[in-house]
Order: structure tokens, then C-alpha cells, then sequence
């Protein structure tokens, strides 16, 4: 499973969503922006994936970057340094979508 995930500039615009009013299971919205309630997201399907899936992340801006670049077990310690990984990424930057796609 390859999970692609967009960091730019525009990801820091504020939503009219509020976090309080989020249902997604197991999902903590830390702030306003388009990026907080996809980070949320990410997190939350991170964490439901079965301990056998394997998977990758990439995130995109004016650049496309693997996390690790080849799947990853989706074991307790996968899933925590995914989690890490998602939870630390914040936006900036242009938008290059087309070397994300072709990345994966």
C-alpha cells in the first residue's frame, strides 16, 4: 500500500471544519489547517492497518519524497514510526503532483 500525501504551501490554508466537531475514529485534529485533518486521517488509517500489510508513504511539494522508500511492515514499530513521521510533516512549498504519481 502506497499512501501519497500532499505538504504543500496550500495545505496550511485554514478549514471551516472544526476539529471538535471531527468524527473520525481514533483521529486527533492538531489545528485548523487542510494538513491537520489529513495528518489526522493518515494517522488514523496507519494505525488500522492489519500488523501483516506493508506500506510506504510519500509526500509531495515542489519535490516528491519516499519515508522510506520500500514497504514497511505495519507492526507496532512501523506503525509508531509512521505515526512519528506523519505527525512531524508541516507545509510548505510549491505543488508538483505529477513526480508524486510517477513516484509511486
Amino acid at each position: 500500500m502506497m499512501f501519497i500525501i500532499d505538504i504543500s504551501g496550500s495545505m496550511a490554508e485554514k478549514v471551516a471544519a472544526s476539529a471538535s466537531r471531527y468524527l473520525g475514529d481514533g483521529a486527533e485534529v492538531k489545528g485548523n489547517t487542510k494538513l491537520a485533518f489529513v495528518k489526522a486521517e493518515l494517522i488514523r488509517t496507519i494505525k488500522s492497518l492489519p500488523n501483516d500489510a506493508k506500506f510506504d508513504i510519500i509526500t509531495f511539494e515542489k519535490e516528491a519524497k519516499y519515508w522510506r522508500g520500500a514497504q514497511t511492515l505495519a507492526d507496532e514499530k512501523g506503525k509508531k514510526q509512521a505515526v512519528n513521521f506523519v505527525d512531524n510533516l508541516n507545509a510548505n512549498g510549491g505543488t508538483n503532483v505529477y513526480e508524486a504519481l510517477q513516484s509511486s
